[in-house]
């Protein structure tokens, strides 16, 4: 997943800037990913623009192939699968080629361009060998070999333009430490003329230099030839620490037993690993130097040449970062007041419903006291009814007046369920309607601190008496919702 991030933030970012996103990248088909990756080698190479639409995906595979195959791509398989994999627009295979391709940068351009000039063009197997199409080929490596030559004298005369106001730097501080010699000198010889003598120690400072620079040279040479014998010490110690494992692996393996092929195969495995470091990793490592040697000298050449240029570096670097760290101080606030405000929502919104929970709560509080003095007062009345019988009622109800008493109940409990719907809707109403005189109220209170200013300013007084109205026509609507509601439980109560 890092590696589909690393390449919609870099298709996204100039020269491409395509304006993609991690869906719309994943949501591409077979040939949106080959026009794609198309557009992305024509930014590299013009000669690519074009629509994939006008060829087949394996012509384009074939195109796409042979391009990379000039800027030095190695696939992880061989070159017929990888073509087959590129026409179906294999998501490993596309993916990878563009997170190579896009993390090269500039290094292509320059690759792609001289490897166009550089590459044969592809021809049947029995033309090869033809007169005509190999003198062309012998014509075709000469016009290479001057390509070569002029592209380097180019490249010479670019970095040379390039260097041009470093050379200029550099030669004026040389021309001052040369006004700064000579003034030393004449100031020195004008000391030493009147002394005896003069042309011997001339002549011995003369040679006091000489035998300086010799030790320096002398001590250069020492030193490299230190390094020298570091280097074959190394692989000395290298190739004896390779010779004690190969000697032990043989005695693993049976000491004198081993034949020759065994050890043949060893030294083969030994080949290849060393032709994988060199044609995987260090050309990789090589290209990584390179770009960074790329930047400091870019660097260099901006005038970067004294202490006080780093100096002025290192203190923009610094308020840099004192910048990006007030930023993040910042958002981090910013982040922390969002916080505190989602969190004084939450509180509020469950203020609001502990309100209403408590108010529900006192309702039904109240309704179950009235079942209950109800149910006292059926009570009280079976009782009397059973002693003015005499206790003559053995069975109690009949079965009679029972199912008369639930066809009752039965026919009632339409008109039960209808006024219960209605019930509901009046509560959420009257809920939306408290919530929205609370809103009316912060908007008075707002209003208030308003009108007291004005009032203030003009020397009046009339925001009483306007909020006061308003306030009075809130309260007595509150008043008539509550009134209907009471009498809606009323008749709810009744029907049971």
């Amino acid at each position: 997943m890092g590696g589909v991030h690393y390449i919609v933030d870099k298709l996204n970012a100039p020269p491409f800037s395509r304006g993609v996103t991690l869906i719309s990248f994943s949501e591409k088909t077979s040939e949106e990913l080959l026009q794609l990756l198309s557009d992305v080698f024509a930014k590299i190479s013009p000669k690519h623009q074009r629509h994939t639409g006008q060829e087949t995906p394996e012509q384009t595979a074939d195109r796409l192939a042979n391009f990379l195959k000039i800027v030095k791509f190695q696939p992880n398989v061989d070159p017929v699968t990888f073509r087959q994999q590129l026409a179906a627009a294999d998501h490993d295979v596309v993916y990878g080629v563009l997170k190579w391709v896009l993390s090269q940068g500039q290094v292509l351009e320059k690759r792609a361009f001289v490897g166009y000039y550089l590459t044969l063009p592809d021809m049947p197997e029995e033309l090869s060998y033809h007169p005509e199409v190999m003198e062309l080929k012998e014509s075709i490596k000469a016009l290479q070999s001057e390509f070569i030559d002029t592209h380097k004298a180019l490249d010479a005369a670019q970095q040379e333009v390039k260097e041009l106001p470093q050379l200029r730097s550099r030669i004026k501080q040389m021309e001052e430490e040369k006004e700064r010699l000579q003034e030393k000198v004449e100031k020195a010889a004008a000391q030493a003329a009147g002394l005896p003598d003069a042309s011997n120690y001339r002549e011995i400072c003369v040679a006091l230099r000489q035998e300086h620079d010799r030790e320096v040279a002398i001590s250069q040479q020492l030193q490299a030839q230190q390094q020298q014998l570091e280097r074959a010490e190394a692989s000395f110690q290298q190739s004896a620490g390779r010779l004690r494992q190969m000697q032990q692996h043989l005695a693993g393996q049976g000491g004198a037993n081993v034949d020759a092929a065994r050890v043949l195969e060893i030294l083969q495995d030994d080949v290849a690993r060393l032709r994988a470091q060199v044609t995987n990793r260090w050309p990789r490592e090589l290209e990584a130097r390179q770009r960074r040697l790329a930047a400091v000298q870019d660097t260099l050449n901006n005038g970067i040449n004294t202490e006080g240029d780093l100096q002025r570096l290192f203190a923009q670097e610094q308020a840099l970062k004192q910048q990006i760290g007030s930023i993040q101080d910042h958002l981090a606030a910013a982040e922390r007041a969002r916080a505190a405000d989602r969190a004084f929502l939450q509180v509020r919104q469950a203020q609001q419903m502990s309100t209403l929970v408590a108010r529900k709560k006192s309702e039904l509080s109240a309704k179950l006291e009235r079942l209950q003095e109800k149910r006292d007062t059926l009570a009280a009345t079976l009782d009397s009814s059973k002693a003015a019988a005499g206790g003559s009622i053995t069975g109690g109800i009949s079965d009679e007046d029972w199912r008369a008493k639930y066809e009752q109940i039965k026919s009632q409990l339409p008109n039960y369920k209808a006024m219960k719907k209605e019930l509901s809707e009046l509560e959420a109403e009257a809920f939306t309607l408290s919530r929205t005189v609370e809103i009316l109220q912060q908007q008075e209170n707002e209003m208030k601190r308003a009108v007291h200013k004005q009032e203030q300013k003009a020397g009046v007084q009339v925001g009483d008496v306007l909020f006061g109205a308003m306030l009075y026509g809130v309260v007595i609507h509150k008043c008539v919702l509550r009134t209907v509601m009471i009498h809606v439980v009323s008749l709810l109560v009744e029907a049971i």
